[in-house]
């Protein structure tokens, strides 16, 4: 496992407030900043996944877009197998059924996260539940976004790694400044 003070170039560490320890921060590469960019605010996303590690994400990207009175987009991606064939997602009957179930978690979370946070809310929230891989959804979306904020881990089997495989995936390849909310802060 790669240390922090190993990380690649195209990445930095930021202490986040009330945090022990670090989160991950993709810089944003320089030739997407310019005086185009200028003024505009696509806004804060969130990839959540219901476990523990995204909950604390939520609150953190809530906080941040209320603080920076910027729109905030949560997503959560139903994972879907990779057809053999083609690599492409292989939608099986019932994923309907699952992107309404992780849409209505969503927006309980959402909820949640909105009553603890009190009268200081973000301009906007908006819940997208979708099929597909999560971590390729998470970096699409991060095309235009101001940040992308993520849980250190999802549900995986491996405690001990820092980085889950979806959020080591988002640092690596955003097409924004990514922040890496560790589940203890």
């Amino acid at each position: 496992m790669r240390g922090l003070d190993t990380a690649p170039r195209d990445t930095a560490t930021a202490l986040v407030p009330n945090s022990r320890p670090h989160a991950t921060v993709n810089k944003r590469r320089a030739d997407s900043i310019g005086p185009e960019s200028e003024g505009q605010m696509s806004g804060v996303i969130v990839g959540i996944d219901g476990s523990h590690h995204s909950s604390h994400a939520l609150d953190w990207a809530m906080a941040e877009a209320a603080l920076r009175g910027a729109d905030l987009t949560v997503m959560t991606v139903n994972p879907v197998t990779a057809s053999y064939w083609s690599g492409q997602p292989a939608p099986v009957p019932g994923d309907e059924h699952k992107v309404e179930e992780i849409r209505t978690a969503a927006q309980d979370a959402v909820s949640k996260a909105a009553a603890a946070l009190g009268s200081q809310q973000p301009r906007s929230v908006t819940v997208v539940a979708v099929s597909g891989f999560p971590a390729k959804t998470l970096i699409d979306a991060s095309d235009g976004a101001d940040l992308l904020v993520v849980g250190s881990r999802g549900g995986g089997g491996f405690g001990s790694l820092f980085l889950g495989a979806i959020s080591s995936q988002v640092v690596h390849h955003a097409k924004c400044p990514v922040v890496v909310i560790p589940a203890d802060r």
